[in-house]
């Protein structure tokens, strides 16, 4: 079964938030971790003089320099791919920031053609796909037709209900492409019936 898999870019395949955080750091003197974030706004968490323009820090030449790709994602995603699976990026992000995205993309997946499958979407649930990872969970629940795979942070552990229909969390890429080959078995499941 060939499947359409959805993959958020900032911290799921790169470590977006701890290279905004090192620049922050650095210029506020604050000194703030990946812990220090427990709700999904970074903003929340700054000193109150930076919160109104923070989202600045997501354009920061000094950021995407610090920027460095996850453990394993690299290895996972050419696995799925060599499967037959077709890998989607997805991302919510600053139109400026579309073509370093799609230039980091290139240079860490070059066995893909970024510019086919690299999509910018507001709300993730307007996409078609089989299965989206992501870290944010409102991108993971609501109205949606895919099943749902949480990379776990500080800023989404909180409790969803179980009944919550198509969702599982995973703690590193190795434990992502089990949740993988595990709603492949499902969905061939529920083919066959």
């Amino acid at each position: 079964m060939r499947l359409i898999i959805g993959v958020d870019i900032d911290n799921v395949l790169n470590n977006l938030t701890e290279a905004v955080l090192s620049v922050y750091n650095s210029d506020s003197g604050d000194n703030l971790s990946l812990s220090d974030i427990t709700a999904y706004h970074i903003e929340n968490f700054v000193k109150p003089a930076y919160k109104e323009n923070f989202w600045h820090y997501f354009l920061d030449k000094r950021v995407w320099k610090r920027i460095s790709i996850i453990d394993g994602c690299r290895e996972v995603i050419a696995k799925l791919y060599n499967e037959g699976h077709t890998i989607l990026f997805i991302t919510t992000t600053e139109a400026e920031n579309l073509p370093k995205k799609k230039n980091w993309l290139q240079r860490n997946f070059p066995f893909l053609e970024i510019r086919k499958c690299l999509y910018s979407c507001p709300r993730k649930q307007y996409m078609r796909c089989d299965i989206l990872i992501d870290d944010c969970l409102k991108n993971l629940v609501g109205d949606k037709e895919y099943y749902s795979v949480c990379l776990t942070y500080p800023w989404n552990t909180t409790e969803l209900e179980e009944s919550v229909p198509m969702f599982t969390r995973a703690k590193d890429w190795n434990e992502i492409y089990n949740k993988v080959k595990m709603i492949e078995t499902l969905l061939k499941e529920d083919e066959n019936e």
